[in-house]
Formats: C-alpha cells, sequence, structure tokens
C-alpha cells in the first residue's frame, strides 16, 4: 500500500504488488488524506500571483476546451488530469455577483512550476473561449486532450483505474494495465 499523488487534489491509496522483474501494479483502493512533505506542496502562493499579463511573451489567443473542466470534481476525471498533466494547479474566479450582466461568467487559472501559465475567460454562451498564456506549455491544449482521453475511456471512475511503476516510470491505466493512458494529441487552442 502506497499513496498516490497527481495534481492538486488529496491523494488516493495504491495496493501494489512486486513481480518478479521489478514492476509493480496496483488498482486504487481509496483515499489517502495524507499530510505531505513541504518539498512535496505546491506553490502556496494564488495563482493570479503567478500571472502576469502584461509580460513580454504572452500569447492572446483562443481554445474550445471548456475552462471549467479543470474544476469538474470527478474523482477519476481528476486523477486523469493530474497524471496526463503534471503538477497542473488550478482556481476558479467567479464574475463579480453585483454585475447581472456577467452572471455565469468566470475566469480560470491554471499554471505550472515550469512558469507556465494560461488563463480563460468562460462564458456560458459557449467557445471558443478567450485565452492569455506564457511559459512553455500549452495548458489548454493538454487538459483538452486529457479530457479527449478521459471520455475515449469511458469516462471512467477511480475504481477503475490503477496504477503501473517500472524502469519506464509511472503509468496510469482503465480496467486492466494493457489500457494505459495516454493523451491523443491536443485540442483546438491559437494564440
Amino acid at each position: 500500500m502506497t499513496p498516490f499523488e497527481v495534481g492538486t487534489r488529496p491523494g488516493v491509496l495504491v495496493r501494489l504488488v512486486v513481480q518478479d522483474d521489478g514492476t509493480a501494479t496496483g488498482r486504487i483502493v481509496g483515499d489517502a488524506p495524507f499530510m505531505v512533505l513541504r518539498s512535496q506542496r505546491p506553490d502556496p502562493r494564488p495563482l493570479r500571483g503567478l500571472v502576469d499579463e502584461d509580460a513580454p511573451g504572452v500569447r492572446a489567443g483562443s481554445t474550445d476546451v471548456n475552462p471549467r473542466l479543470v474544476a469538474y470534481r470527478n474523482q477519476g476525471w481528476q486523477l486523469i488530469l493530474g497524471h496526463l498533466a503534471p503538477d497542473l494547479r488550478y482556481a476558479v474566479y467567479e464574475a463579480a455577483e453585483n454585475r447581472p450582466e456577467w452572471a455565469g461568467e468566470a475566469t480560470v487559472y491554471v499554471a505550472t512550476p515550469d512558469g507556465s501559465w494560461a488563463l480563460g475567460e468562460y462564458v456560458p454562451a459557449g467557445g471558443p473561449y478567450t485565452t492569455k498564456r506564457a511559459g512553455p506549455r500549452d495548458l489548454w491544449a493538454e487538459v483538452g486532450a486529457a479530457w479527449e482521453e478521459w471520455t475515449r475511456c469511458g469516462r471512467p471512475g477511480r475504481d477503475q483505474l490503477g496504477v503501473t511503476v517500472d524502469q519506464e516510470g509511472t503509468r496510469l491505466w482503465v480496467d486492466t494495465p494493457a489500457r494505459v493512458l495516454r493523451p491523443l494529441g491536443t485540442a483546438t487552442t491559437t494564440g
């Protein structure tokens, strides 16, 4: 039994069985509400503090990826997002309640420790959604690719997921170790 942490959600407990070749494989069996070590904790600053929308190199654009997807609370989705878009943090800032003309709108920020960040302007009418981004990773494309993979696999819940650890790394899978989750490409993002 070992805790398995991905993304910004609380970890899960995985029961691994080690094979003769050193490969460990097992299923997620429950929550792992352990406190992580200080060195493993994400940057405590609010995401807005990590974003400089006026910095040189910021790219404006749009995406078909609904920015609110990052906050969808399905545990299977959150594990897959955290695994396929490593180190991703997010925050959703709802439009001001005293502005009824903005009802339902939100600004969604995503960021990673390598300095990549993006924001998406959610509007209830749908996409494409206005974005800004900076850094080496296209985070909205990664979120979109993770969503496509989760959907392609039948939107599995946490109880359908398992983990394999070997010399090649850590892989998350659905139902059987042969069904390894992999991003299918990238979602439509411009800018």
